[in-house]
């Protein structure tokens, strides 16, 4: 399997903020990130130890929650797209600096989202429509995963940064699918603000649900 990264321009587009309270990067979008590679489809997350095969090729973005309640909703940025690609969606844990990567908090997987425009889109996954409960967290950090569901050469998909170096910390890339391979962005040349956002509140209905309703999806495009 060959990766490498795909870096395009993109144009300038601002996340709106909005909701209960809304964490993000701060990210001023004018160029993007992705992988490319030959590996093709990748299924949704599979369960294992660190190094063992977990179709998790993409990224793992960092944000800080801003009161101790529930995820509400997560927006990503694709500045580069095509309506109908696909992507995996799962919200992690910290465990050391890194993404827990145990398939998603709890129930937290969203699998097979497509997305609804060309790019530059911004793409809402809505855990407060989704059957799975929406997930806790308590004024910590916690990570954005936004997976290939595809992995060609050119890359599927990019997501929107800004390209003014700030400092490590804000991304990971994973180019071998395993659980716990996370390589910090800043450390390959792309220490930057990343384009997701996530609106934190007190308005989910933390319900337990059947198992075979988890990632039920409601995606909304907005510009």
């Amino acid at each position: 399997m060959k990766l490498a990264f795909a870096l395009v321009l993109g144009v300038l587009i601002a996340l709106p903020a909005f909701g209960d309270c809304t964490t993000n990067q701060g990210a001023v979008v004018n160029a993007s990130i992705g992988i490319d590679g030959t590996f093709g489809a990748q299924g949704p997350c599979l369960a294992g130890s660190p190094g063992q095969p977990g179709n998790l090729i993409g990224f793992a973005f960092a944000l800080n929650s801003c009161m101790n309640a529930a995820v509400e909703r997560v927006k990503v940025q694709f500045q580069i797209a095509q309506a109908g690609d696909q992507w995996h969606h799962y919200l992690w844990r910290d465990q050391g600096g890194l993404p827990n990567d145990a398939c998603g908090l709890e129930c937290g997987a969203a699998t097979n989202l497509m997305i609804t425009a060309n790019g530059p889109t911004i793409q809402t996954y809505d855990w407060e429509e989704s059957a799975c409960p929406c997930e806790l967290v308590n004024g910590e950090r916690f990570y954005v995963g936004v997976i290939y569901a595809n992995v060609t050469t050119p890359a599927d998909w990019a997501v929107g940064r800004n390209n003014i170096p700030v400092g490590a910390g804000n991304g990971f890339r994973n180019t071998t699918g395993n659980h716990g391979a996370w390589v910090e962005l800043s450390t390959v040349g792309f220490g930057n603000r990343f384009a997701v956002e996530a609106v934190i509140g007190p308005d989910c209905g933390l319900v337990p649900v059947d198992p075979s309703t988890w990632g039920a999806v409601k995606s909304i495009y907005q510009q």
